[in-house]
């Protein structure tokens, strides 16, 4: 998945810097004392353990981004352990009861009776189960429970669908229709083909032209139906909230010069009783009702409903859970320490112990008048607390901390005192991408509604023998082959590693982005470059006026070459493209797929199946099963996928051509490359992209994203960072970049050249 690209110039860099004097804009003007940033580390790992990790009710029911707010707040003040730990139990024990915070070096026994209710014969056991971990921007695919206790699932896609033999209709034109009204939120009706193979058919959901009216139309999908058809599916969807309405569906088959009827089941709904389920029709999708209605029909007597709505479901993810008398006893740091129970029983209405008197409701009502009302990281409050929830997220559910060696403990310290100095919502946002550029997820990254936007350079870079050189341009100022120097008197090698360091990912990923956006800035301001054209050296002063990407190779999406060699771009290939061009690359002697970019999915696909005999083994993906803190003790549920080859068989020699540019969709399938041995491997490495994004936002709109499995290669080898490595490492010259050569293409075509299958 493309990710925004982060960028700044040096000289935005340092004005940022140089305008941080080191006051912290929370209503005062001196900075926070060092004994201030210690008593918020001790509040920060204990919001973390008490947040995710403690099942109460109460503490499933707080607001904890105005608790992180408020608790920095109370702590801040503290001038000893004592004073601290008296601010914490007030903090947590009203939504946490049964932990105990003492003096570290104090031997405080954990007696389970405390946590033991009178009798448990009407109770159950509740404990917290993370499948990966769902947050405030998780869609569905992790989840957060406490056992036994019923969860709400909030719509993401609801779909109303019936399948059909297509054996009939093979090779047919047809015509799918439905009335449809909106009266919230978006219908869209779909119509799928099932080949052969499990391969891909005719498909339309009209994305493009999604139904928001509501009053009752008629809508149709028309097409032709595979000649290789074995099932046709389709029906109506919505996706996100709202509330459709459908009626009427008919399916008309073309029979030479007439248009016949295919009955569908149920087609009007009528056999079915007010509020029951459609009959003969499949749904699917947790938080929305599906049910037939006679509000509102658009024909007859009655129609089908489909409506968001919280939806309760049971809570269990996995077998394992912590049981009953199990907690974790952690050091908090400012000498206090804490007990902190991971499972206590609990009645449908409420966990044992309950917090004393009205003391979680008087917690409650204090968050409301003692946070502001409107968030925003111009407040240092805020700030502090964003720290102190994001930094949490990844200390207990990063999947990669394995592979990354870095000291996460000391980067919250270091990003607590980058938001003190923090004069507004824009320093912050860099402080967070710096945090994340610490985690080293080529899918890290923290965006801003208010984000700057950026103009660049009218040209294109590339680091080419330990140098920045420009590889095309639309401004006859600049050349091919140019040496970049200076920008505004900085080394621009320096502008390249500065920038790097508020981009997350692999060394190879961070350098392709800071490339691609060197130079960017505020739109139209001037800048003075150094420049070496050959022996001579200037100075150029040029604006940042350019959006948008120079391509310094202009190719088809495929290319016959000389000695019956075809070139494929994978980045540019449509799915139609693809389905045409197998019979010209099965016959040709010599097949070059080139991956340096993201390719789409499915064209991709349809080439990389004729390359194999046998299914081609994708990555294997895990997502980690979390029950108890700071990634202890964690297991991985993993995912193990095959794409299916097909006929004919592409048996040509193939090459493939990859650099920092590859990812996602281009990985997997380089990946399946590498793995099966398909051929050799032309260029640099991959920019290691890939795995099941998680994203959180933060108080102040910033949306924290973050790749939330683990990703290994087919033999379970490390990907995390590496990505996927060529055989045939080429390297670019500066004599090539101003011969206007491919030097990578050039190779790839020798390969083939020699030695051919």
């Amino acid at each position: 998945m493309k990710q925004k690209k982060p960028g700044m110039t040096l000289i935005l860099l340092l004005t940022v810097l140089l305008l941080c004097p080191g006051i912290f804009t929370r209503g005062s003007s001196t900075p926070a004392a060092p004994q201030a940033k210690k008593n918020i580390e001790a509040f920060a790992k204990l919001y973390g353990y008490v947040k995710y990790f403690h099942p109460s009710d109460e503490a499933y029911k707080i607001d904890w981004d105005r608790f992180a707010i408020y608790g920095v707040k109370r702590v801040e003040p503290a001038k000893n352990s004592a004073e601290l730990k008296k601010i914490l139990e007030e903090l947590f024990l009203p939504i946490a009861p049964s932990i105990v915070i003492y003096h570290s070096k104090e031997k405080v026994p954990f007696s389970v009776s405390t946590i033991t209710p009178p009798d448990t014969a009407r109770m159950k056991l509740i404990a917290w189960q993370h499948y990966g971990v769902r947050l405030n921007g998780t869609l569905r695919e992790y989840e957060s429970i406490r056992l036994n206790r019923k969860v709400k699932y909030k719509g993401i896609f609801g779909n109303l669908m019936q399948v059909m033999n297509a054996e009939p209709f093979r090779g047919k034109e047809f015509i799918y229709k439905a009335a449809v009204k909106a009266e919230k939120g978006k219908a869209q009706l779909w119509f799928r083909v099932d080949r052969l193979n499990r391969q891909s058919g005719f498909f339309d959901n009209m994305r493009d032209r999604p139904i928001q009216d509501n009053t009752w139309k008629t809508y149709e999908i028309k097409g032709t139906i595979d000649d290789d058809a074995v099932n046709i599916a389709f029906g109506c969807f919505m996706t996100r909230e709202g509330k459709i309405f459908a009626d009427d569906f008919q399916l008309l088959i073309k029979e030479g010069d007439q248009w016949k009827p295919v009955k569908i089941k149920n087609s009007d709904f009528e056999e079915n009783r007010e509020g029951e389920k459609p009959g003969a029709w499949s749904t699917w999708g947790q938080g929305y009702i599906f049910q037939v209605t006679t509000q509102t029909p658009a024909k007859g007597n009655k129609s089908f409903m489909l409506e968001s709505a919280l939806v309760e479901g049971p809570g269990r993810l996995y077998a394992r859970n912590p049981k009953f008398g199990e907690y974790v006893n952690k050091e908090l740091g400012m000498g206090l320490s804490c007990i902190v129970p991971l499972a206590l029983y609990g009645t449908k209405e409420q966990t044992y112990p309950a917090p004393p008197g009205e003391t979680f409701k008087n917690l409650v009502n204090v968050l409301k008048t003692e946070t502001p009302q409107e968030l925003t990281a111009n407040d240092g409050y805020v700030r502090w607390a964003n720290v102190v929830i994001a930094w949490n997220v990844f200390q207990h559910f990063y999947p990669n901390f394995d592979v990354v060696k870095v000291d996460w403990k000391s980067q919250l310290t270091r990003t607590l005192q980058k938001a003190q100095t923090d004069k507004n919502e824009m320093d912050f946002l860099w402080t967070l991408r710096e945090m994340m550029g610490a985690l080293q997820d080529s899918q890290g990254s923290v965006s801003h509604p208010l984000e700057n936007d950026y103009s660049g350079f009218p040209f294109k870079v590339d680091w080419i023998e330990n140098h920045v050189i420009i590889t095309a341009s639309n401004d006859n100022q600049f050349q091919k082959g140019d040496i970049i120097l200076a920008v505004d008197g900085v080394d621009a090698g320096q502008v390249l590693k500065n920038v790097e360091t508020f981009i997350s990912g692999s060394p190879q990923w961070k350098r392709g982005w800071a490339l691609d956006r060197f130079g960017f800035g505020p739109p139209n301001t001037t800048v003075r470059l150094k420049i070496q054209r050959d022996s001579k050296t200037m100075d150029i002063t040029t604006s940042r006026n350019f959006k948008g990407n120079l391509e310094e190779f202009k190719r088809k999406s495929i290319e016959e070459l000389k000695d019956h060699i075809v070139y494929v771009d994978l980045t540019q290939l449509t799915e139609a493209e693809a389905i045409s061009a197998i019979d010209k690359l099965a016959a040709a002697k010599g097949v070059i797929l080139d991956a340096r970019g993201n390719g789409r999915s499915f064209a991709v696909r349809e080439v990389f199946s004729h390359l194999v005999d046998t299914d081609m083994l994708d990555f294997i993906t895990s997502v980690p099963e979390v029950i108890f803190p700071d990634r202890e003790n964690v297991e991985y549920t993993g995912y193990d996928f095959a794409y299916p080859s097909r006929t004919p068989k592409i048996e040509g020699k193939k090459v493939f051509i990859i650099d920092s540019r590859a990812i996602q969709t281009s990985e997997t399938f380089i990946g399946i490359a590498e793995h099966h041995k398909l051929g050799e491997i032309v260029g640099q490495p991959t920019a290691a992209v890939y795995g099941m994004r998680n994203s959180f936002i933060l108080p102040g709109r910033y949306r924290v994203s973050w790749t939330g499995m683990r990703v290994l290669k087919q033999d379970r080898s490390q990907f995390f960072l590496k990505g996927i490595a060529p055989t045939v490492p080429v390297q670019r010259t500066i004599k090539g970049v101003k011969q206007g050569r491919d030097e990578l293409l050039e190779k790839a075509i020798e390969i083939v050249r020699s030695d051919r299958q």
